[in-house]
């Protein structure tokens, strides 16, 4: 399992029109190709920054999903409206700690491999 971390910079003032856009119709169409963990706007330092947080169970799942996103022709078009407001993104995929417990499961999710251990 990992957590890709993604980071959007938007050109100043584009904020509420990237995210009125995506909010009606982009943000339930990626959701479900993979559960989304967090999704936020900056307040202060660096601003007009959009972070999003997706869980994915594997490299190949994550590749397999984003493919069936793109040929999405509602997501196509979507992209083709907000691209434009975009002008860097920056992905990130985070793996757990060892010692890092899932509160849902109470144990750690990969820490038996991360550490070597069975």
């Amino acid at each position: 399992m990992f957590i890709e971390h993604r980071t959007y910079t938007l050109k100043p003032g584009s904020t509420h029109a990237y995210l009125d856009a995506y909010g009606a119709a982009g943000f339930t169409l990626h959701q479900t190709m993979a559960p989304c963990l967090g999704w936020y706007t900056t307040e202060a330092g660096e601003l007009f920054r959009l972070v999003t947080m997706w869980k994915f169970n594997s490299f190949e799942e994550r590749l397999e999903r984003r493919a069936m996103l793109n040929a999405d022709p509602a997501w196509k078009d979507l992209m083709a409206r907000v691209q434009p407001m975009v002008t860097d993104i920056r992905s990130n995929l985070l793996t757990p700690a060892p010692f890092w417990a899932d509160s849902e499961r109470g144990s750690s999710l990969l820490g038996g491999e991360l550490a070597g251990k069975p």
